[in-house]
């Protein structure tokens, strides 16, 4: 029996073995069927999600990433490749959105879950696999969602649509950002987005992109290959138990390097440095002064701003050092304001641009927020400008001060010296006059000798008279005086030749005394000839061939703006700047014009000379020292023997009036534009010490206007303008009233032959087609460009900036090219407005505004029309009056006196006469002396006396 049960036991253990073994092997088939199939389900899953974030993100950004899963974190993105500092990796749409709040009730909660349905499968499975940190089952939620579904027949049913609703609430609360929109602020969840792990030292920045609606992520540095992008759930300026806290709502605890690896004891020190200095500044800033009172920070900025600069400045080094750029951003914004309280606006500059790159870092080239550093680096720009323009003002102010100081000291010791020497000169004048006199000359010999002898010369001259008492002695000096004095008169009227050596001048310089000290080459005078000639002809013997004579023919005047502008010979519209400097030389490059043979030959005379101007342009120009005696040839026709000082104003042999007439009648002679040679053109350079500065205009963005293009076509423009001025008065036909004129027309073409005349001194009949102008012409349209062409890039005024009075609408957004278009159609149309160029009134006003001033002018025009209604009227009533009055006094007889006085009639009444009373009047006084009243006569006559 022992042997059975014996035998029974070993048997018993073996089947038993046997049974475990058997068990243990479906477990494990199970457990791995199990695996296999969660292998399988989170395959699909990954697919799912990855494909879900390509769609998101666009196929170009989801090639930079690869999804990945770990145990303890869960799906996270890797960078695939390497991405640079500052690269967008992607911009995602947001999946499910709110407008209001997500709080915790049952309307937000249906909300979420209703958008969540509206979801396309694939996007709600992946929304449905993000990470829920709320446990749904024991949240207030979940006793709100029951209460919702109570009247629920089956408890499954409650069950699942509850918990459904609530899983999804979950996981909204977890992964939603909050994001602005155009309208406020809303909350939204990111499928991309919602991947991202956290670090408390991240490689990623997020942001939102207002414009476009999108979630932005940027590289804050360098990411390689296989590392994991990340971004920060919280605040990085915050102590490690703080950081720790606030992740613990997300579930999970952070294990960066920052936190659990080698540096992070040195990490922690840092950052609660840097929460210390970040709640002092945030301290500072507060403008709440209740939150001041309950606020009770650890530390305070120091009171003076160097000290709360080098807080701010020790914040930004320590978050370099940690590597968090936006925080380092953060700092480094505060540093300009601290610079701009010390007054160091090149430093704050500097920061500034710093704040700008990180900018760029972190946000993207293309993308500025409302507070980017460029707001503030085009304020600093504006600080410094007025800075420096204060400075320069100050330094300016100081020169003058110590100018003026210095030209007063000057002033009075020159006034002293003068006052010496005058007394000096004085009695020598009359040392030498009584030395004459003693001599035997006259009063008036004397006088004529002593204004022959140079004042430097007076002292000497009396020295030597001096005590002399021989009289022979006296007499041979006055004579040797004399004959100097009749040597000098004799080289003093020699009359120039037309010899081209250096020692002789051109009497016929030319000098403008207009206050633009500008220099002319002698004008050709104009050939009557040329005036039959065609056009061809005309171009023939024209001295300078680029200009040719077109006829116009194009009447009547409202199609004058039609007209095509009348271009050089043979050159496109806009002249090459080679071609335009011969023609009209830049004032920037004079040597080409004293270069052209054509001056030389035209203008020996300024030879050799500078080209200074004012009182030392002209000095030297004339080739004559001031204070030198000579006559005027003008005068010496008229019988004036008089001498003159030589002054700046004076001509080579022409006293100041003279000359000044010589220049107006100069001025004024008609020259066709063909052969008009303007040598020099300095305009900028002659009013640079007379008006004040023109600021530019300041467009909206780079490339509205265009002035550049314009800095050297000076002379082109005013050819055109020239033209312009031209087109009534160079018709083939005189203008000649027709009968289908209205009233307005006749009077424009009234007007017309009026400023014609004005203009070319000549009427219409005598012009020929040719384009006549006049040097004051020529150098007022000149004017008018350059008024212009400061008037867009800044410069000195060609006029007075009064003149450019406001009222008249806005007009300054034009560029240059349309203005001038404006500018030509408006001389082409209305002469008012050329007459008032030309004249030099209004030239700023109408370049700043040129529709709106010749309105203006029309609207002045129409008034004064108007009035000369009115005074035409009136002085036509007065006429007729004056006219019925005078034949009442004639036929009304008066009473009088013998005396031959006139008095007052005492009545208007005319008597009654007969005629035979008339005729025995008239044979009774027939044969009589006629009286010189006859008046009187008939008054006696008929008994009024």
């Amino acid at each position: 029996m022992e042997g059975d049960k014996a035998h029974q036991g070993p048997s018993a253990t073996r089947s038993s073995v046997k049974k475990i073994d058997d068990n243990s092997v479906a477990t494990m088939s199970e457990d791995v069927g199990k695996m296999t199939i969660q292998q399988a389900q989170q395959s699909q899953d990954q697919s799912i999600i990855r494909e879900q974030i390509a769609q998101a993100v666009g196929s170009e950004s989801a090639a930079l990433l690869e999804l990945r899963h770990s145990i303890d974190k869960g799906y996270g993105l890797f960078a695939a490749t390497d991405i640079k500092r500052g690269t967008c990796i992607f911009k995602e749409a947001p999946l499910v959105l709110i407008t209001h709040g997500a709080s915790e009730s049952a309307e937000t909660v249906f909300y979420v879950s209703q958008q969540v349905s509206k979801l396309c499968p694939n996007q709600r499975r992946a929304y449905r696999m993000l990470h829920k940190a709320i446990e749904s089952t024991k949240s207030p939620v979940s006793r709100i969602m029951y209460d919702k579904f109570a009247g629920i027949s089956s408890r499954v049913d409650i069950n699942n649509a509850g918990q459904r609703k609530i899983d999804d609430f979950a996981t909204f609360k977890t992964n939603a950002f909050q994001v602005r929109l155009n309208k406020g602020i809303g909350t939204a969840v990111f499928l991309a987005h919602s991947r991202l792990n956290h670090s408390c030292s991240p490689n990623g920045h997020q942001s939102c992109n207002e414009r476009e609606g999108l979630q932005m992520l940027h590289a804050t540095r360098d990411i390689i290959a296989g590392e994991e992008i990340t971004v920060t759930y919280t605040s990085l300026v915050r102590t490690w138990s703080q950081r720790a806290a606030e992740l613990r709502r997300w579930g999970f605890a952070c294990t960066c390097n920052s936190c659990q690896g080698a540096g992070a004891s040195a990490s922690k020190l840092r950052r609660e440095r840097m929460f210390d200095i970040d709640q002092a500044i945030a301290f500072d800033n507060c403008p709440d002064p209740m939150m001041r009172a309950t606020s009770r920070p650890k530390y305070t900025l120091p009171t003076p701003i160097a000290g709360k600069l080098a807080w701010v400045e020790e914040l930004a080094k320590l978050c370099g050092e940690e590597g968090l750029v936006v925080d380092q951003l953060n700092a480094y914004r505060e540093c300009p304001k601290r610079y701009v309280e010390l007054g160091k606006l090149d430093e704050a500059l500097a920061f500034a641009g710093q704040v700008l790159q990180l900018h760029r870092v972190c946000y993207g080239n293309n993308y500025i927020p409302n507070s980017g550093a460029g707001l503030w680096i085009s304020k600093l720009k504006y600080l410094i400008e007025k800075q420096q323009k204060a400075t320069a003002l100050a330094q300016g102010q100081l020169l003058y001060q110590e100018r003026l100081t210095t030209d007063e000291a000057a002033h009075w010791v020159g006034k002293k010296a003068w006052a010496a020497d005058k007394k000096v000169k004085k009695r020598a004048k009359r040392a030498i006059k009584a030395a004459a006199e003693k001599a035997g000359l006259t009063t008036e010999e004397a006088e004529t000798l002593l204004a022959g002898i140079d004042t430097e010369k007076l002292t000497v001259v009396a020295e030597k008279l001096k005590g002399e008492g021989d009289i022979e002695k006296v007499k041979s000096i006055i004579a040797e005086l004399t004959m100097s004095h009749d040597n000098e008169h004799t080289l003093n009227r020699t009359e120039p030749t037309s010899d081209n050596s250096d020692t002789h001048y051109n009497s016929n310089n030319i000098f403008v005394d207009n206050g633009l000290y500008e220099l002319f080459s002698q004008m050709p005078p104009l050939d009557p000839t040329l005036q039959q000639q065609d056009e061809e002809l005309l171009l023939q013997e024209s001295p300078n061939r680029h200009y040719r004579a077109t006829q116009i023919a194009s009447y009547p005047y409202q199609y004058a703006s039609t007209i095509m502008p009348i271009t050089p010979a043979g050159l496109p519209c806009l002249m090459s700047p080679s071609t335009q400097g011969h023609l009209f030389p830049s004032p920037n490059d004079l040597s080409s014009a004293f270069e052209s043979p054509l001056f030389r030959e035209s203008s020996p005379a300024i030879r050799r000379t500078s080209l200074g101007h004012g009182n030392g342009g002209r000095y030297h120009a004339t080739g004559s020292g001031l204070g030198e005696k000579f006559q005027c040839e003008d005068c010496l026709k008229h019988g004036n023997t008089k001498m003159y000082n030589r002054t700046a104003n004076c001509g080579p042999s022409r006293c100041r009036k003279h000359q000044k007439k010589f220049m107006k009648d100069l001025d004024a002679r008609m020259t066709p534009i063909y052969e008009l040679d303007e040598s020099i053109v300095s305009y900028e350079e002659a009013r640079q010490s007379k008006y004040p500065a023109v600021k530019a205009l300041v467009y909206d963005g780079p490339g509205l206007d265009d002035w550049q293009l314009f800095v050297d076509q000076g002379g082109h423009w005013t050819h055109r303008f020239i033209q312009a001025a031209n087109v009534p008065y160079t018709e083939a036909n005189p203008f000649m009233p027709t009968d289908n004129m209205n009233n307005d027309e006749k009077a424009m073409h009234l007007h017309l032959i009026k400023q014609q005349q004005t203009y070319n001194h000549k009427p219409h009949e005598e012009t020929s087609k040719a384009i006549y102008t006049t040097r004051s012409v020529t150098s007022s349209l000149r004017i008018l460009f350059q008024a212009i062409l400061n008037f867009h890039r800044g410069g000195e005024a060609v006029y007075p900036i009064g003149g450019a009075n406001g009222g008249y609408g806005d007009e300054k957004r034009l560029k240059m090219s349309a203005r001038l278009l404006e500018i030509e159609g408006i001389l082409r149309k209305d002469k008012r407005v050329l007459m008032d160029v030309i004249e030099g009134r209004g030239v700023l006003a109408f370049a700043a505004h040129p529709v709106a001033y010749q309105a203006r002018k029309q609207s002045n025009k129409t008034c004064n029309d108007r009035k000369k209604r009115k005074f035409d009227k009136a002085e036509l009533y007065d006429e007729e009056h004056r006219q019925g009055t005078e034949e009442a006094k004639k036929s009304v007889p008066r009473k009088g006196r013998r005396n031959g006085r006139r008095a007052k009639a005492l009545s208007l009444d005319p008597p009654k006469i007969s005629s035979e009373g008339l005729v025995a009047l008239g044979e009774g006084r027939e044969g009589e002396e006629q009286s010189e009243d006859p008046f009187r006569d008939f008054a006696e006559h008929v008994g009024l006396n």
